[in-house]
């Protein structure tokens, strides 16, 4: 069933007057957030997270609370993740006007990844929409009523893995926006109508779940806000500078225009050079501490061959024993 105004809905098999008591007193109070859910230390009894506005969800995994500033949830990037909702039937989500807001910190960028999800993609099954990430770059995806099909919305500009950011999502029915650290990063006119939500699915934070898919990743999740209102950029980039302080890097980026250093010596030619220039002095901006020993794309070159007869034969695609450094 859906508001007078279609700007949001209940989609549940529960009783209907615990439904409708529900929506009133959202109205009653007349607050935007249908869901807000923070990491902290009070929020948080033994695997459940208490929701400030909303439905509790259920830590899976083995997660862990980091109460440091800005106190958020470790994400291991093998089963770690939150469901708020396991039927998406039962979930109380926008409709048509809504924004989704996070902090979050991506230390190991997969090809694909959801910071909060009510979505299924299988084939020709698109439905939802979706807050996460494709490689280094953060993502919107929705489906419409009137598209039925689902539009990926990636922003301009990578992010720097271990940095944390304010990642805003927002739809009106008419048009989709992405913003990154309060700023624009990519908008579209592809999708109009309603959420074309599915008939099944969960609705969940720190990896994307479908019927035969689970992403996780690794990182941090620091707070998620869900609206049935879409804030304006001015409020987007208000609410940004007022919390920015707590998260540090937040404003780091990586641009397009950025040349980096993509494999040994640059380049196919071996030549160790680049047309960037540095800007002296130099100073550190962030740290990357891998989870995992670095290990060789190649196996080790044989030792012997056989059929020649010949023997201790010297590695030939061996540069370096040391691992060389990308970007």
């Amino acid at each position: 069933m859906d508001s007078d105004q279609g700007g949001w809905g209940v989609f549940s098999q529960c009783s209907w007057g615990l439904c409708w008591l529900m929506i009133d007193e959202a109205l009653a109070k007349g607050d935007s957030k249908v869901g807000h859910w923070k990491f902290e230390r009070d929020l948080i009894e033994g695997r459940q997270l208490h929701a400030m506005v909303g439905r509790d969800g259920t830590i899976h995994g083995t997660a862990k609370l980091d109460t440091r500033t800005p106190s958020s949830l470790i994400l291991d990037g093998r089963d770690d993740w939150v469901v708020i909702n396991d039927n998406l039937e039962q979930a109380v989500l926008p409709v048509r006007m809504m924004t989704v807001e996070t902090w979050v910190r991506i230390d190991a960028p997969k090809q694909w990844g959801a910071i909060v999800t009510a979505m299924q993609d299988n084939g020709s099954y698109e439905r939802g929409w979706l807050l996460g990430n494709r490689d280094s770059t953060f993502c919107f995806a929705v489906s419409s009523t009137d598209r039925k099909r689902l539009t990926y919305l990636s922003a301009d500009d990578t992010f720097v893995a271990g940095g944390w950011y304010y990642v805003v999502a927002t739809y009106d029915g008419k048009q989709m926006r992405l913003y990154v650290d309060g700023r624009l990063a990519a908008e579209s006119l592809e999708q109009s109508g309603d959420i074309y939500y599915p008939e099944r699915g969960v609705f969940a934070l720190g990896a994307y779940r479908d019927d035969n898919e689970f992403y996780p990743w690794a990182g941090r999740l620091a707070e998620v806000l869900l609206h049935k209102k879409v804030l304006s950029a001015a409020e987007i980039s208000s609410r940004f500078d007022a919390q920015k302080e707590r998260f540090p890097a937040s404003e780091v980026t990586v641009t397009q225009d950025i040349v980096g250093w993509p494999t040994y010596m640059h380049d196919n030619t071996r030549s160790g050079q680049t047309r960037e220039q540095l800007s002296l002095p130099l100073s550190r901006q962030w740290t990357y501490q891998s989870r995992y020993p670095p290990v060789p794309a190649w196996p080790l070159p044989a030792k012997q061959n056989f059929w020649r007869n010949q023997q201790d034969l010297p590695a030939r695609v061996a540069f370096d024993r040391a691992m060389q450094v990308v970007s």
